[in-house]
């Protein structure tokens, strides 16, 4: 009972955020093509960071379903090798794009 009544959780909060994030995305987006036909370099870049920031909670909403397939043995998941010094190399590279739009 308590795990059925987990899924259906997940399941119904899922929906209910993912919709309204869908919906912001789309504006930010318009926003983003708007501030870039203007040639407004700083205002294009926030409007970017918000739809990352946007898809990030997407992709942690994904996450969560993903989480509930591998529950109900839908899903499986394999194990594989991954170069720590690549995924740092890629979170370094993150931030150092986020510092230099901010200069």
């Amino acid at each position: 009972m308590e795990l059925e009544l987990r899924r259906v959780f997940v399941r119904y909060f899922s929906h209910e955020i993912r919709t309204p994030l869908n919906t912001a995305y789309l504006g930010l987006q318009l926003l983003y093509d708007e501030a870039k036909g203007k040639s407004d370099q700083k205002q294009a870049c926030v409007i970017k960071e918000l739809r990352e920031s946007n898809n990030s909670v997407l992709r942690i909403l994904n996450d969560l379903t993903t989480y509930e397939r591998i529950d109900e043995g839908v899903m499986q998941i394999n194990k594989t090798m991954v170069s720590v010094m690549d995924v740092l190399n890629m979170v370094l590279a993150s931030f150092a794009l986020r510092v230099s739009n901010y200069k």
